[in-house]
């Protein structure tokens, strides 16, 4: 049960780490930033800074089988996020697990 757990979180951290690169992407494009679009860079960076801190936290309590979870989770959901789910605005472009 706890290994499922942890492997969801894993994998939508990896999800949240592609989103935040995202919109920073598009937010360096622009010269001047609203308090709304700072806000929400704000939130997703401390946000990924709290899962990162409880990831952790799993790493440290030396169970195997939690960090086995983990570590795949993280693979699957970098894989997810990043080759087979192209961003938004990215649909030109193809995506490929070799580029």
């Amino acid at each position: 049960m706890a290994a499922g757990l942890i492997f969801i979180q894993a994998f939508f951290y990896e999800g949240l780490m592609a989103y935040r690169t995202i919109y920073e992407a598009r937010l360096r494009m622009k010269k001047d930033l609203t308090l709304n679009q700072l806000l929400v860079k704000s939130f997703l960076f401390a946000l990924g800074n709290l899962c990162s801190l409880y990831l952790m936290m799993i790493f440290m309590t030396y169970n195997g089988i939690l960090c086995l979870s983990l570590v795949i989770g993280a693979f699957a959901g970098h894989l997810f996020f990043t080759v087979w789910c192209p961003a938004p605005g990215d649909a030109e472009r193809p995506r490929s697990c070799c580029s």
